[in-house]
Protein backbone atom coordinates (compact mmCIF):
# COMPACT_ATOMS: atom_id res chain seq x y z
CA UNK A 1 0.00 0.00 0.00
CA UNK A 2 1.05 3.43 -0.65
CA UNK A 3 1.09 6.20 2.32
CA UNK A 4 -2.16 8.05 1.78
CA UNK A 5 -4.19 5.11 0.17
CA UNK A 6 -7.66 4.45 1.39
CA UNK A 7 -6.76 0.83 2.34
CA UNK A 8 -4.59 2.69 5.21
CA UNK A 9 -7.71 4.18 6.71
CA UNK A 10 -9.30 2.27 9.59
CA UNK A 11 -12.79 0.47 8.48
CA UNK A 12 -15.81 1.50 10.07
CA UNK A 13 -18.19 -1.25 11.49
CA UNK A 14 -22.03 -0.76 12.30
CA UNK A 15 -22.98 -0.74 15.56
CA UNK A 16 -25.67 0.17 17.74
CA UNK A 17 -28.53 3.05 17.06
CA UNK A 18 -26.54 3.58 13.35
CA UNK A 19 -23.31 5.02 15.59
CA UNK A 20 -20.16 3.35 13.72
CA UNK A 21 -16.89 2.86 15.81
CA UNK A 22 -13.83 2.66 13.50
CA UNK A 23 -12.32 -1.54 13.32
CA UNK A 24 -8.85 -0.97 14.26
CA UNK A 25 -8.10 -5.17 14.64
CA UNK A 26 -7.03 -4.33 10.99
CA UNK A 27 -4.69 -1.71 11.32
CA UNK A 28 -1.95 -4.25 12.52
CA UNK A 29 0.72 -5.30 9.80
CA UNK A 30 1.90 -7.83 12.57
CA UNK A 31 -1.16 -9.31 14.41
CA UNK A 32 -0.06 -11.08 17.67
CA UNK A 33 1.49 -14.03 18.20
CA UNK A 34 2.59 -16.25 21.01
CA UNK A 35 5.84 -14.44 21.74
CA UNK A 36 4.79 -11.35 22.27
CA UNK A 37 1.84 -12.20 23.84
CA UNK A 38 4.25 -14.36 26.16
CA UNK A 39 6.15 -10.90 27.00
CA UNK A 40 3.20 -8.97 27.71
CA UNK A 41 2.04 -11.36 29.77
CA UNK A 42 5.40 -11.50 31.84
CA UNK A 43 5.86 -7.02 31.50
CA UNK A 44 2.13 -6.77 33.17
CA UNK A 45 3.63 -9.78 35.73
CA UNK A 46 6.57 -7.74 36.60
CA UNK A 47 4.79 -4.34 37.11
CA UNK A 48 2.04 -6.02 39.48
CA UNK A 49 4.30 -8.25 41.92
CA UNK A 50 7.02 -5.12 41.83
CA UNK A 51 3.99 -3.03 43.26
CA UNK A 52 2.69 -6.08 45.57
CA UNK A 53 6.31 -6.45 46.85
CA UNK A 54 6.60 -2.87 47.65
CA UNK A 55 3.69 -3.10 49.33
CA UNK A 56 4.42 -6.64 51.36
CA UNK A 57 8.34 -7.63 51.00
CA UNK A 58 9.43 -10.46 51.81
CA UNK A 59 12.20 -12.67 50.74
CA UNK A 60 9.85 -14.60 48.23
CA UNK A 61 9.23 -11.70 46.37
CA UNK A 62 12.60 -10.61 46.03
CA UNK A 63 13.69 -13.78 44.11
CA UNK A 64 10.50 -14.27 42.28
CA UNK A 65 11.10 -11.00 41.06
CA UNK A 66 14.89 -11.63 39.84
CA UNK A 67 13.12 -14.56 37.78
CA UNK A 68 10.31 -12.56 36.17
CA UNK A 69 12.78 -10.04 35.06
CA UNK A 70 15.07 -12.98 33.45
CA UNK A 71 11.88 -14.60 31.46
CA UNK A 72 11.12 -10.75 30.26
CA UNK A 73 14.61 -10.37 29.68
CA UNK A 74 14.24 -14.22 27.45
CA UNK A 75 10.99 -13.25 26.00
CA UNK A 76 11.95 -10.05 24.83
CA UNK A 77 14.89 -11.07 22.91
CA UNK A 78 12.99 -14.11 21.49
CA UNK A 79 10.10 -11.66 20.28
CA UNK A 80 12.38 -9.40 18.80
CA UNK A 81 13.83 -12.32 16.58
CA UNK A 82 10.37 -13.49 15.68
CA UNK A 83 9.62 -9.65 14.39
CA UNK A 84 12.91 -10.21 12.22
CA UNK A 85 12.22 -12.86 10.73
CA UNK A 86 8.75 -12.21 10.08
CA UNK A 87 9.79 -9.04 8.54
CA UNK A 88 12.41 -10.79 6.79
CA UNK A 89 9.90 -12.95 5.18
CA UNK A 90 7.55 -10.31 4.36
CA UNK A 91 10.07 -8.85 2.38
CA UNK A 92 11.14 -11.41 0.67
CA UNK A 93 7.90 -12.60 -0.56
CA UNK A 94 6.79 -8.86 -1.38
CA UNK A 95 9.44 -8.09 -3.82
Amino acid sequence: MVAGDPGDQPRFTAACRGRRYPDYSRLSAFPAKSPRKATTFFEIAVVFFTVYGAAYPNERMSVLLHYLAYAVSAFVVISGFHYAVTVARRLHHSS
